[in-house]
């Protein structure tokens, strides 16, 4: 976790001990200086510039879509062997 205001590493601290450490050592929490850390785990040419890599494309952008928007329903046949596929109708 990046960015984590103080009160979060605060909770954390209370948190950590009673957790396994093998969970305990999936947990990173950072506050604003995580980039060093980031890097040791992330190749900077696959981490978004960001979070402090090289690489200018892997957040994608948010599409706003129109207000009338309805995405289109599924429909699922089933075949003879019992297996359901779904179609997106159009």
């Amino acid at each position: 976790i990046i960015n984590a205001p103080w009160i979060f590493k605060g909770i954390w601290a209370l948190i950590r001990p009673w957790l396994d450490p093998r969970t305990q050592r999936k947990f990173h929490i950072l506050g604003s200086d995580y980039s060093s850390t980031l890097l040791k785990y992330i190749d900077p040419d696959q981490l978004p510039v960001e979070y402090g890599g090289t690489n200018p494309g892997l957040v994608p952008q948010v599409v706003r879509l129109p207000d009338d928007y309805t995405p289109p329903v599924a429909r699922a046949r089933h075949h003879t062997d019992g297996l359901r596929v779904l179609e997106a109708a159009e």
